[in-house]
């Protein structure tokens, strides 16, 4: 997703819900990798 998309995204699923856990695929770029969920953070 681009940016101004994910925005949205968030936007939308922020109204339908308090709490939303997304599963994304692996990014090429390793600036664009985001870090694990410990669960204690969930």
């Amino acid at each position: 997703l681009k940016p101004n998309n994910l925005q949205h995204f968030a936007s939308f699923y922020r109204s339908r819900s308090e709490h939303v856990i997304g599963i994304r695929r692996e990014d090429q770029s390793p600036w664009e990798r985001r870090a694990p969920l410990a669960p204690e953070q969930v």
